[in-house]
Protein backbone atom coordinates (compact mmCIF):
# COMPACT_ATOMS: atom_id res chain seq x y z
CA UNK A 1 0.00 0.00 0.00
CA UNK A 2 1.23 3.64 -0.59
CA UNK A 3 0.27 4.78 2.76
CA UNK A 4 -1.15 3.55 6.01
CA UNK A 5 -4.36 3.97 6.30
CA UNK A 6 -5.99 3.42 9.84
CA UNK A 7 -8.46 0.91 9.28
CA UNK A 8 -10.25 -0.83 12.27
CA UNK A 9 -9.26 -4.19 13.09
CA UNK A 10 -11.46 -7.27 12.53
CA UNK A 11 -12.18 -5.68 9.40
CA UNK A 12 -13.73 -8.25 7.08
CA UNK A 13 -12.87 -8.54 3.30
CA UNK A 14 -15.63 -7.58 2.17
CA UNK A 15 -14.55 -3.98 3.60
CA UNK A 16 -11.13 -4.05 3.12
CA UNK A 17 -10.91 -4.52 -0.21
CA UNK A 18 -13.09 -1.04 -1.44
CA UNK A 19 -10.27 0.63 0.87
CA UNK A 20 -7.48 -0.34 0.02
CA UNK A 21 -8.33 -0.64 -4.16
CA UNK A 22 -6.35 3.11 -4.76
CA UNK A 23 -3.82 2.13 -2.52
CA UNK A 24 -2.44 -0.78 -3.96
CA UNK A 25 1.23 -0.26 -5.64
CA UNK A 26 2.10 -4.29 -6.31
CA UNK A 27 0.73 -7.33 -5.75
CA UNK A 28 2.29 -11.11 -5.67
CA UNK A 29 1.24 -14.28 -5.16
CA UNK A 30 2.62 -16.98 -2.76
CA UNK A 31 1.87 -20.10 -3.32
CA UNK A 32 3.05 -23.28 -1.03
CA UNK A 33 2.87 -27.12 -1.82
CA UNK A 34 2.50 -29.09 1.17
CA UNK A 35 3.38 -33.41 1.48
CA UNK A 36 3.19 -35.62 4.45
Amino acid sequence: LDKALGLKAGLDRDALLPAIEDHVIEQARLVGVYKR
